[in-house]
C-alpha cells in the first residue's frame, strides 16, 4: 500500500508503477478494463453480459475533448449494438 499513491489513480502520466513492477498491468486491465476501438468495447460488454454482469461504470479521466468523443462514440456505436 505504501507504494501506491491513490491521488494518481487513473490519471494520465501518473507515477503508479505498481501493477507493473508486480506483473499485474494485463491482469487488470482483463479484470476492470475496457479498452481499444468500439468494436472492442462491444465485444468486452457482451463478454461481461453472458457472465452475469447487468450493470457497469464508466470512467475517463483524460481530457474534456477525449471525454467527448468516448460519450459519443459509445452512445453511437457501442449502447445500439449491446442493448
Amino acid at each position: 500500500m505504501r507504494q501506491y499513491a491513490l491521488a494518481d489513480h487513473q490519471r494520465p502520466g501518473g507515477s503508479n508503477e505498481l501493477l507493473r513492477a508486480l506483473g499485474l498491468t494485463e491482469f487488470a486491465v482483463a479484470r476492470w478494463g475496457m479498452a481499444g476501438d468500439w468494436a472492442d468495447w462491444v465485444r468486452r460488454i457482451s463478454d461481461l453480459a453472458a457472465s452475469g454482469v447487468r450493470r457497469m461504470w464508466l470512467a475517463n479521466r483524460g481530457s474534456l475533448p477525449q471525454l467527448e468523443w468516448a460519450l459519443r462514440t459509445f452512445g453511437e456505436q457501442v449502447l445500439p449494438r449491446v442493448r
